[in-house]
């Protein structure tokens, strides 16, 4: 007697009159696993996905026709349900035209003769389908269709989704439709045993899934015919065992055999406990909790219940900032410079550019103004109030729900005391007064002041008077009384102002000739720059094109212009204040620095040096000595570590310069080179030589500092990938031509030969990513539209070969499993292949983004995976269990383990450190467990938690 199922599933269709559906594949995979797996379904699996209707028609035939008497055979689709002009259901495939049913598609009346001349007497079909006319998120449900398929024999059962004229539902995007979600979870936990018997028939579990149905609030009712007269049909046999009251262990059991059913259905538990937790966090704390003090602390369970309770060590890489510079101020007690980044990140400079000090603060904003004297931050957040913060620590000071929260509705005064408050939603403008003492806030007074109604002031540098920007004048008013003092014409509206240091003269930039009436700067605007004094008179004038801000200095003698030089590379002129002639100019095209986006220009307080920020960067200038300092700032391209994981080197955008790093110290190194691209880095496993993809192959880099040399020239546009070999004598670089001038291409090369060892064999579709083998011998990629290759590190050739059709995301190959490789493809699995077999060993699912790191435990117990769903999660990489969902940073650009198994660190794009301590003890675990919830009857029932 044999079980036999074949899964069919269909979400991609060449005509656009089909809803391409997600659920398909999910469907078939999960339920492939439970079906196949030799403990609950113990069927012999056969998996179609996505295939033309001539495949699916043969092979059907091909299924149904080979079979005895006493087989068991389970027949199922997914995807679209169509019914033809008669109203007959027809089944779409991948090539079905819906104006040609009859040629393209899979009719149910065909299937029913097959499943009628099958010899096996027990046949089970299952329909999880849709009609194409289904609107949102919906799948059209599957119509009655006993009477199109008939009642084919004794032991033969229908279960479809819905009623004909109700709607099947997919479910998120994230997994499969309700339908076969609630019969999957039933087969796999257990739950569908309605009468513990230890068997789950067809009946009950159709009666589990329709029930589950029911529980989601999904509007279907799941149908079933069941003709089984010579007794019931077993689906399956349930992984919990018999459930009757007075069942015990027979004498015969070994205790080590008992101990592992309850640890098995512990870590089953564990899994409905990760599913609840979006839902309620404390139902899944409680649920899991109980799993391990009632059933066994099976390791699934303990790592579920840490990842609900786990707090990681976080940080920033000592490299500034992550995203775009917002903010920017000097201290004037060490002459400091304190920066805000977009990303949250908050850093602290030296004079010469090195980084002092960096932290990140602690809540979601969108907005956020920085205290001239660099002490106080006040930032914008979602919930439409502002917070108050001391820059130091980053200490919380004070909240307000009075305060506009618009990004860029507040400007402080110079002495950090008081703060402009107004935007165009509100009729007056306030100026609050701080009270503080000792860094803590007393109290926040409001004062109103007569302003133009949304216009940005500018504080004179003695607080006394508010300049605002009019359509063709400057109106400055008195700060203390909100009356106005003076009112200075213009031609046009100014778009920026500064002020002298004696507050008695404005510098103004009028726009006269702009790009489009949108831009606000650019290479060719042209403005007029002029000097004013209170009284309305003009002191100076000049013209000047791709101005973008003005600064002036606090000694009264210079003033900063930022412009957009020819190449829009930034330049930093320093004009003399008085006559606004030229004296200094500072070029950053060297830099790599674009002048397009946000620009801040900051004198320190003495006068001597000269910051202003572009993009993720921070200069400082000092025009004395004729020295610019740029940070170590940028969202990381390219990350890695050493292989003692002390140091680290990166790559970021908008720099053709490597950094080595020490987290715990800061740059130790820096290596500058117009070649460098910086898109692939990897440190030998020997620590002698960093290799990172310039713009036409690889260079090589001592880590201490030097001079680089060539690894491999001659290659495509883009080096996407470069590789050590675990043993550090060779190198594998995938390049990907982008403008299709040169083939991609797969070359293995040593440090010394620029030519390169070994080209892969192969059409000019192979692609990265890699993995070497861990004895070093083999080299892991893919090819084509998501075929896995293996080749040989020697000659090239073509080892092994693993068709497929979606493109890969990740691979790596376990050094604990060298007969493994793990392979993450577009389709959001994680799929772990046997290269002795040539079969599937497991399929991760539950990422909803791409995968974009993986990375095995030295031990091979654990395998972690990043995604952009901003998660990480840990597998048991040999059965597909799901371990541990962590919340996560969104772009991981490294995912490794410590050498002994107990830390995951991640490093993200933006610069933050993310390191999870994986718990030793059950003890460590349940401590974090601040409260139980007590669990119902009910809900211990649901969940599998009785004994």
């Amino acid at each position: 007697m044999g079980r036999f199922a074949l899964l069919i599933g269909s979400g991609r269709y060449d005509d656009a009159a089909l809803r391409p559906l997600s659920a398909p594949a999910w469907d078939v995979d999960a339920l492939s696993r439970v079906l196949g797996d030799p403990v609950v379904g113990g069927f012999e699996v056969v998996r179609l996905v996505d295939r033309s209707v001539q495949e699916l028609r043969v092979a059907v035939e091909d299924f149904l026709m080979d079979r005895a008497r006493d087989d068991f055979v389970l027949v199922y689709l997914t995807g679209h349900g169509v019914l033809d002009k008669r109203g007959r259901l027809v089944f779409a495939a991948t090539d079905t035209g819906t104006t040609r049913l009859s040629a393209t598609a899979l009719s149910a009346a065909w299937l029913n003769e097959l499943l009628a001349d099958c010899m096996a007497d027990s046949r089970v079909l299952v329909l999880d389908c849709c009609f194409s006319g289904a609107h949102g998120r919906t799948k059209a449900g599957a119509d009655s269709v006993a009477a199109q398929l008939g009642e084919v024999g004794s032991g033969h059962a229908v279960l479809t989704a819905s009623r004909d004229w109700e709607f099947s539902f997919e479910g998120d995007a994230s997994g499969g439709s309700v339908f076969t979600t609630g019969l999957v979870e039933g087969l796999r936990t257990g739950d569908a045993d309605l009468d513990g018997d230890g068997l789950i028939t067809v009946e009950e579990a159709h009666t589990y899934a329709a029930g589950y149905v029911r529980d989601q609030g999904a509007q279907q009712h799941p149908q079933r015919w069941l003709t089984a007269a010579e007794g019931e049909l077993v689906l399956a046999h349930s992984p919990r065992g018999p459930r009757l009251a007075s069942r015990t262990v027979p004498m015969h059991a070994s205790r080590e055999a008992h101990q592992l059913h309850l640890e098995r259905r512990s870590a089953l538990v564990a899994s409905q406990a990760q599913a609840l937790r979006p839902r309620d966090p404390e139902l899944a704390r409680a649920v899991v909790l109980a799993a391990i003090r009632d059933l066994a602390p099976s390791r699934a369970a303990v790592l579920t219940l840490w990842g609900m309770t786990v707090e990681p060590e976080t940080g920033r890489l000592p490299l500034g900032h992550g995203g775009l510079v917002v903010e920017m101020a000097w201290s004037g007690e060490n002459n400091h410079l304190m920066s805000i980044g977009r990303d949250g990140s908050v850093c602290e400079w030296n004079a010469d550019g090195t980084l002092v000090a960096s932290t990140s603060i602690p809540v979601d904003f969108h907005g956020a103004s920085l205290s001239r004297n660099a002490r106080s931050l006040l930032l914008g957040e979602g919930s439409g109030s502002v917070s108050l913060w001391h820059v130091d620590g980053m200490r919380y000071l004070a909240r307000s729900q009075s305060m506009s929260s618009l990004a860029g509705s507040h400007q402080w005064s110079n002495d950090g005391m008081r703060l402009f408050d107004g935007d165009y939603t509100r009729a007056d403008a306030v100026i609050w007064s701080i009270q503080a003492a000792a860094g803590d806030v007393r109290s926040i007074d409001a004062q109103p002041v007569a302003a133009p109604r949304g216009f940005t002031p500018y504080w004179s540098p003695d607080d006394r008077l508010l300049a605002f920007l009019d359509e063709h004048s400057v109106t400055v008013v008195h700060a203390d009384s909100g009356n106005v003092a003076t009112v200075v014409r213009t031609s046009e509206k100014p778009s920026d102002l500064t002020w002298s240091p004696d507050s008695a003269k404005v510098c103004l930039l009028i726009p006269e000739e702009l790009e489009s009436e949108w831009a606000s700067f650019g290479r060719d605007n042209r403005y007029r720059v002029v000097i004013y004094d209170l009284a309305g008179q003009l002191l100076a004038e000049r013209e000047a094109t791709g101005v973008a801000s003005l600064e002036w200095s606090p000694t009264d003698k210079r003033i900063a212009v930022m412009l957009a030089g020819p190449a829009r590379e930034a330049e930093v002129h320093i004009w003399n204040a008085q006559a606004l002639t030229d004296m200094d100019v500072l070029v950053t095209e060297r830099s790599g620095v674009s002048l397009v986006g946000n620009v801040l220009l900051r004198w320190s307080h003495d006068g001597r040096y000269l910051a202003f920020a572009h993009w993720t960067s921070v200069f400082i200038w000092d025009p004395e000595h004729g020295v610019v300092h740029q940070s170590h700032s940028g969202d990381l391209m390219a990350f890695d570590w050493a292989p003692d994981k002390t140091q680290a080197v990166v790559s970021a955008s908008g720099r053709n310069s490597l950094t080595v790093i020490d987290p715990n110290v800061g740059v130790t190194a820096e290596l500058k080179d117009d070649r460098l691209t910086g898109k692939a880095l990897s440190w030998s496993p020997t620590g002698q030589q960093i290799a990172v993809s310039s713009r036409d192959g690889v260079l090589l880099w001592p880590p201490s500092g030097g001079d680089p040399t060539t690894a491999l020239t001659g290659m495509p546009d883009m080096v996407m990938h470069a590789v050590w070999s675990p043993n550090g004598h060779r190198l594998a670089v995938a390049a990907h031509a982008f403008f299709e001038n040169s083939p991609n291409r797969v070359a293995i090369c040593t440090p010394d030969d620029q030519r390169g060892i070994v080209e892969m064999a192969g059409d000019d579709t192979q692609h990265g990513p890699l993995a070497w083998s861990p004895d070093s011998t083999l080299l892991l990629g893919t090819e084509g539209p998501g075929s896995v290759v293996i080749w040989s590190a020697v000659t090239g050739h073509h080892e092994q070969y693993f068709d497929g059709s979606i493109p890969a995301t990740a691979v790596c190959w376990p050094t604990a499993h060298p007969h493994l490789i793990t392979v993450a493809d577009g389709e959001h699995r994680i799929r772990v292949l046997d290269r002795q077999t040539e079969r599937e060993v497991a399929v991760c699912i539950g990422h909803t983004g791409d995968i974009r790191r993986l990375t095995w435990s030295p031990d091979g117990e654990i395998l972690a995976s990043s995604s952009h769903d901003e998660t990480v999660r840990l597998w048991n990489g040999t059965t597909g269990e799901c371990l541990v969902e962590l919340d996560a940073p969104h772009d991981a650009r490294s995912l490794t383990w410590s050498d002994d198994a107990s830390r995951l660190t991640l490093v993200s794009r933006d610069n933050k450190m993310v390191t999870w301590i994986l718990p030793q003890h059950l003890d460590d675990v349940l401590d974090s467990v601040d409260e139980e919830r007590a669990l119902t009857n009910e809900e211990r029932m649901r969940y599998g938690l009785e004994l």
